[in-house]
């Protein structure tokens, strides 16, 4: 998969691997977030620290290394502790903080989708997106949760259960 987005950072969509099966969503998002994932990788280089194993290739542009392109499911994962919370607190408006914070905790803590903010893969995103369209859901806001849900499903298949499974309580 990080070969894929590599390929999308040297500007080349029309490269594909057949051997991936994800929809290019991610990879487009990572393209998105260039600009966030090259501050974060100067300000890393600028304190004299290192993003990954090994130095930075040459021919690839700043923001799309490993490292870089992994961090970026990393900020999908602080993205879904917030998205929980805003849930959870819609949810269950009486509940203390921290019961809120306790329950963020198990979620961002699931070892399933825990593994997955270390690795450039299509999980935290479509969580992240999920989450988002059961909050704007929840806001009453359909077309917002209806767009969140097919960002989710472009993201990973699998999240057509839950778009659809709330699109239709929601109809």
């Amino acid at each position: 998969m990080t070969l894929q987005a590599q390929n999308y950072c040297r500007g080349d969509f029309a490269a594909w691997d057949p051997k991936i099966t994800t929809l290019p969503v991610l990879y487009i998002l990572a393209q998105a977030a260039r600009p966030l994932l090259w501050l974060f990788a100067t300000l890393i280089r600028l304190g004299g620290g290192q993003i990954g194993s090994g130095s930075a290739s040459a021919e690839l542009p700043l923001g799309c290394t490993v490292g870089e392109l992994r961090f970026l499911n990393l900020f999908f994962g602080v993205a879904v502790a917030w998205a929980t919370g805003r849930v959870l607190a819609r949810i269950h408006p009486s509940a203390s903080p921290a019961a809120i914070l306790l329950r963020v905790a198990c979620v961002i803590l699931f070892p399933v989708l825990h593994l997955f903010f270390y690795l450039f893969y299509t999980d935290a995103a479509a969580v992240l997106a999920t989450l988002l369209m059961l909050e704007a859901s929840l806001a009453y806001r359909p077309n917002l949760s209806a767009a969140l849900g097919a960002i989710a499903i472009l993201c990973r298949r699998a999240s057509s259960v839950p778009a659809t499974q709330l699109q239709s309580r929601t109809s």
